[in-house]
């Protein structure tokens, strides 16, 4: 492989790294986000009125997909740093071992995030119902 195509190659994956980083960041962000708004929210709800316990139910059934959420969020990013780790061991000293453990962790870490990302959905479904359900 020439120096130019393996340095184009070398920049090609540092991007890569830096933009699933940012991916699995977003996550955090959504999910964190989102369970401080529906706190935020009811808050402000019950301080109104405290005639509201369904919409406290269904909206904590909504918290624990967006905390569940959060935490494979957390998971994909320790995973990306094993991932990282054994493709560095990889590349430094092959071993089919690293090997196989580096590709694991990418395939655990994509399955975490987008875990992450359907728990962040069906939350925000579950709030939309306790919201819907609280009107009728």
């Amino acid at each position: 492989m020439s120096t130019a195509r393996k340095d184009h190659s070398e920049m090609i994956h540092e991007k890569t790294v830096e933009v699933s980083h940012l991916a699995i960041k977003a996550t955090l962000l959504v999910n964190g986000g989102a369970a401080v708004t529906v706190i935020g929210f009811l808050s402000s709800v019950f301080k109104v009125e405290n005639t509201h316990s369904n919409l406290l139910v269904s909206a904590a059934d909504a918290l624990m997909f967006f905390a569940w959420g959060l935490v494979t969020a957390i998971v994909t990013l320790a995973l990306a740093y094993l991932t990282n780790y054994f493709s560095l061991s990889t590349w430094i000293d092959y071993q089919k071992t690293n090997h196989i453990m580096k590709r694991a962790f990418h395939v655990g870490a994509i399955l975490s995030f987008f875990t992450s990302i359907g728990l962040f959905i069906c939350g925000a479904y579950s709030v939309r119902n306790a919201f819907v359900g609280a009107i009728v």
